[in-house]
């Protein structure tokens, strides 16, 4: 279940600006880019409980720094990972980063960005037309 609470919870004169909130993974992702001792092996810097969340913060990941590790030098990956909690061992759904800067090649970030905003002018077109037709 979701952590929301509905209701009226705040009042301001104006808009609030927005926090400009980025992700902690964009984060943890740039901190092994920067450490050379941390290039060409597996980190899991994250786990999750269910599947479906780790998936969409992989996703999310490689929308930022590309879909093949020829994009960044960077590949990511849900897989299992045995975590100890409280005296027992738990397992759950690891976010996987793998960073390699000798697999770049270059151009490809550049083509990656080009698809990834098409891919959201195409979904912000579909949504433009199904909120007119829903009108």
């Amino acid at each position: 279940m979701a952590d929301v609470t509905y209701g009226e919870v705040a009042v301001q004169d104006a808009m609030p600006e927005s926090g400009g909130r980025t992700s902690p993974l964009y984060g943890l992702v740039e901190g092994i880019m920067r450490d050379q001792d941390k290039w060409r092996s597996a980190r899991c810097i994250a786990y999750y409980a269910e599947k479906q969340p780790a998936s969409g913060a992989a996703n999310q990941l490689r929308t930022k720094f590309g879909r093949k590790i020829e994009d960044s030098g960077l590949r990511f990956q849900v897989s299992r990972v045995n975590v100890k909690k409280g005296g027992e061992t738990l397992e759950r759904h690891g976010l996987w980063v793998y960073y390699d800067p000798d697999r770049v090649v270059p151009g490809e970030m550049e083509k990656h960005v080009v698809k990834e905003r098409e891919k959201a002018r195409k979904q912000a077109e579909k949504v433009k037309e199904r909120n007119r037709v829903a009108a």
